[in-house]
């Protein structure tokens, strides 16, 4: 496909909602030069308690079956439309499955597209003990639906039917260039016992020169039954169901028909196609929507006006590439000699880029997903400021949660409020605390390539030694200023990466054990484990601190149990 170039809108929404203005059949326009499918049955097909049929060129027939131990029985199973035909005829084993490899038989003996009535007999010997028609139906189909598909400009646009954009969420208008080969592999395959369901298997590349360790695609699904009008899968779960997926390689969705078609449909012409995105360029911000429950990306920065939606029911994160730094502090410090020893400078290295708060997390964002204001002291109350009062087991849970880094998948406890953030949408996005060197290299980074190094803020301005410090002022909320209590978040100039108050306003708590010196991990650092102490890093300055614990090298630490005032957090997005 040629290269063009459109004007689209930039933010998506989830796929679920983004494409469905009301009901989910209503009509889409896909452009001339579209890939579909070829056909697959959507058959409501009368499968038996005990029988099951997975469609692909083979079956796979479970049976069961019933005599004394040592007994010279044998099992075979029988599929007949006009003629019979023997599936299997060689099974000793009283329960078990075979794979029924339809695809290699004649199709003029076995014709596709016949219904075929399944049977199965045991025998001893040449004798036929007992013959049970299992009452189960299926209609055998040719290889099921594959196609390399090619990801189109129409991505957003092509939905002229449809309703995609609401006043509430920030849209921005940009060009795109079609990239070829970012999808293939889209296979289609149906679940027996016929549930409704389709998993839809697909692979994601990275657009030709996008070198980048962690690509963003921008997925959509599309469905058509005949010679029907063409629809948008509403009623999917899975990578991609918010229209986003990270990171390359073989994703799979699966679409309920049945929510979205009825259980009427009877068709063996029903197709499946799937347009990406490689957007990694574009995904500067990604956006969660905790009102809509729905999920987009921009270049824009976000509102930082008073009681912008950005800071109340929008959580914004800003995407942090991967690189190498220099961690902790040196003589060009005027602390340095006071902190020496949780401050060992070392260089380190992050292979993998991540998304990073634009905010410390307020009291809106948190309420709205945990259904409680932790915040009790008055004068820190206020929906736009940083929520406080939040432990570290509140956060990831005292007992999964507590085990980084022995493991770190980031596993939490059922019911955390990182539990609770990613059921939100799906368990398909994984939310979570910077480690202690994710959260240095954020607040270190200029934006290209390189990093602030020791005796400076976050601006570049020198860290002058004094309490006050005039170079801060700009840039946190710490005792020096006039009414030190949590301002509300994203009133300070940003660093060089559009982050906001990492210098200060409430404290930060990170993943890693504390430990004074970490100078040995350089390479993805994760910290010490578990068997070295229980105290967690905290990070930033807050509103009552002096000058010298805002600094970028400044570690201090907490018990995961502590809910303290002025202790808050800022979130992660791990692709």
């Amino acid at each position: 496909m040629g290269v063009t170039i459109m004007r689209i809108f930039k933010f998506i929404i989830g796929a679920a909602a983004l494409f469905c203005a009301a009901v989910s059949l209503n009509a889409v326009e896909v452009p001339a030069g579209a890939v579909w499918s070829s056909d697959f049955d959507l058959d409501n097909y009368n499968v038996a308690p005990g029988k099951t049929l997975e469609l692909s060129p083979a079956a796979a027939l479970s049976y069961s079956a019933k005599w004394a131990e040592g007994e010279d029985r044998k099992i075979s199973l029988v599929a007949t439309a006009q003629d019979p035909y023997d599936i299997m005829t060689s099974g000793t084993e009283a329960e078990g499955s075979y794979v029924w490899d339809y695809e290699s038989v004649d199709p003029t003996v076995l014709p596709r597209g016949d219904t075929y009535t399944l049977s199965y007999a045991i025998t001893s010997g040449e004798t036929i003990l007992d013959t049970v028609d299992a009452d189960s139906k299926i209609k055998l189909l040719p290889e099921p639906a594959m196609l390399f598909l090619i990801p189109l400009l129409f991505l957003l646009c092509g939905a002229r039917k449809v309703k995609f954009f609401l006043p509430a969420l920030l849209i921005a208008l940009v060009s795109f260039e079609a990239a070829a080969d970012v999808v293939s592999g889209v296979t289609c395959r149906q679940r027996w016992p016929w549930n409704g369901k389709v998993d839809i298997d697909y692979t994601l590349s990275p657009a030709s020169g996008n070198t980048s360790s962690g690509p963003v695609f921008s997925v959509q699904f599309f469905g058509k039954i005949g010679d029907g009008e063409a629809f948008n899968l509403s009623t999917i779960e899975g990578e991609g169901q918010y229209g986003l997926v990270f990171g390359s390689g073989t994703k799979r969705i699966t679409w309920d028909s049945t929510a979205d078609l009825g259980n009427t449909v009877d068709s063996s012409a029903a197709k499946v196609a799937i347009f990406a995105q490689d957007v990694t360029g574009d995904a500067t911000y990604i956006v969660f929507d905790l009102t809509l429950n729905r999920v987009g990306f921009t270049t824009t920065p976000p509102s930082v006006a008073t009681g912008a939606i950005s800071k109340l029911t929008q959580v914004w994160f800003r995407r942090v590439e991967a690189g190498t730094f220099v961690m902790g502090s040196n003589s060009n410090d005027p602390y340095h000699s006071e902190y020496a020893a949780s401050e060992v400078e070392h260089t380190v290295t992050i292979t993998k880029p991540f998304y990073m708060g634009v905010f410390e997390f307020t009291q809106k964002q948190f309420e709205t997903i945990a259904g409680y204001n932790p915040v009790q002291m008055w004068a820190y109350i206020g929906d736009t400021k940083p929520v406080d009062n939040v432990s570290y087991n509140d956060l990831r849970g005292e007992n999964a949660g507590a085990t980084w880094p022995q493991y770190t998948d980031h596993r939490v406890d059922s019911g955390s409020f990182f539990d609770l953030f990613r059921a939100r949408f799906g368990n398909q996005f994984i939310f979570d605390l910077p480690t202690d060197a994710q959260w240095e290299m954020a607040c270190r980074d200029k934006g290209d390539g390189t990093y602030w190094g020791s005796g400076v803020w976050n601006d570049g301005s020198a860290i002058l030694g004094t309490n006050p410090d005039s170079n801060l002022d700009n840039l946190a909320n710490y005792d020096g200023d006039s009414t030190p209590v949590p301002h509300e978040v994203g009133t300070k100039t940003p660093n060089f990466i559009g982050l906001y108050d990492m210098h200060g306003n409430v404290d930060e708590v990170c993943l890693d054990i504390w430990a004074p010196d970490v100078s040995s991990y350089t390479v993805d650092p994760v910290g010490p484990l578990p068997s070295y102490n229980l105290y967690r890093v905290v990070r930033s300055g807050d509103c009552s601190t002096d000058a010298k614990e805002c600094r970028a090298a400044h570690r201090s630490f907490l018990f995961p149990n502590n809910r303290l005032s002025e202790d808050g957090f800022r979130a992660v997005l791990i692709p």
